[in-house]
Formats: structure tokens, sequence, C-alpha cells
């Protein structure tokens, strides 16, 4: 009976790393044996791209030292990548979870949450409102509804004193543009 398992145990092990190539991650082989790497999810862009947004729909950017054309009016708008370059017309929600990014919105940008360092966001209209928790951003628009920061060492402007702005370190700057 022992020597029935042996055999059955090896047969097992063979055919369970049948399709694995060493070095491949797991990835899925091409023609020429080279590792495929997987598609962006659907609403995640993953290269230097011109996006469009449908009405509404959410947007995903995400890299390092990428470049973003955005048009339409976007749902959600999540970056999550450092050094990026991103113009857009308008968006529902903007949520920057990265550092070194610059968002340059031509329209409205509905809220704005900021939870990196170092980004700068700028609208051509109006930001209902400012929600920051990291260190050093700076943001600016015509108009600002509110203003959050939990953060150190943030600069917000506008042309108008945003309703209750509240500064829970004492060393961030809300001012008026001159």
């Amino acid at each position: 009976m022992r020597l029935l398992r042996i055999p059955l145990i090896a047969a097992a092990l063979l055919l369970g790393l049948t399709g694995c190539a060493p070095g491949t991650g797991g990835s899925p082989l091409d023609p020429a044996g080279e590792p495929v790497a997987p598609a962006a999810p659907s609403g995640q862009a993953s290269a230097d791209a011109d996006q469009r947004c449908a009405d509404g729909a959410p947007l995903e950017l995400d890299g390092q030292g990428l470049e973003f054309h955005v048009t339409g009016d976007c749902g959600a708008v999540s970056v999550r990548g450092q050094d990026l370059e991103i113009e857009l017309e308008s968006a529902a929600s903007i949520l920057i979870e990265g550092q070194r990014n610059d968002v340059e919105a031509r329209a409205d940008i509905g809220s704005l949450e900021i939870r990196g360092d170092d980004n700068d966001v700028s609208s051509d209209d109006g930001i209902g409102s400012v929600s920051i928790s990291g260190q050093s951003n700076e943001v600016e628009a015509p108009t600002i509804g509110s203003v959050a920061i939990q953060g150190g060492a943030n600069v917000i402007e506008s042309d108008n004193e945003p309703a209750g702005a509240t500064d829970a370190t004492g060393d961030n700057v809300v001012k008026r543009r001159d």
C-alpha cells in the first residue's frame, strides 16, 4: 500500500505545477513564453493618458510621474500615486492619497479631501468643501465653501472667506487672495 502512495503523491504534485513558470509571479504567459501584465481594472487609468468620464462616472488615477488629461463631468475621482500631473474638467469629489500631485480643474469640485503631503490643487471655479489631513498642501480657487484641516503647514487661498474654517494645529494658512 505504501508503494502505491508515493507515485500518487508525485503525480498530484506534477499536475499541480503544470502551467506554472518560474519567475513569472503567477502571471499568465504570452505565446512566446513571456509574462503578460494584467489589464487595468475598469475605471482605472494606468498610464499617461487622455481619459473621459461619462456623466458622473467614478475614476481612479494611479501611478508615479504620469500625466492625465480628463474630460467630462466626473463623479468621485481617486488619486493614488505620486508626482502625477492631472487636468480635469469637473468632479463631484476628489480624494488624494498620495504625494506631490498637481491637480487642476477647469470647473467646480464638489468636495476635496487630501490625505497626502505636498499636493497642489486648483480650480478655475470653486470648491464646495476642503478637508486636509496631510502636510504642506496648497489649495486655490475663486470660492471655497468650508475648510477643515488636521495636518500642518497647509495653505488655502480663495477670493472669499471660507465658512467655518477649522485648523486643528494652528500652523496652517487660510486666506483671501489679494
